[in-house]
């Protein structure tokens, strides 16, 4: 990995652009901004993380819901058995 904690300074500064080769090609960086450790992460970034997790809760919400109904018709219609 070209990135490491010796050449960090080198690569890691506010709009610098370079390049690195290897040989699948040439891979083009331009270094927008930088972060520092707990600052508040980009919402192009955020956002899709953001989404599986509201999308995975209403998975288990509409799972949680599905088997009660289930459980609630058996019981309704005595076909209910514990094993």
């Amino acid at each position: 990995m070209f990135l490491n904690q010796k050449n960090f300074d080198n690569y890691i500064k506010k709009s610098k652009f370079f390049k690195i080769t290897d040989t699948l090609g040439v891979y083009l960086f331009l270094v927008n901004e930088i972060l520092e450790k707990g600052d508040l992460a980009p919402l192009e970034v955020s956002a899709p993380i953001i989404k599986n997790i509201v999308i995975n809760q209403r998975k288990l919400k509409f799972t949680k819901q599905f088997e009660k109904n289930i459980l609630q018709d058996a019981i309704k219609s005595k076909t209910y058995e514990m094993y």
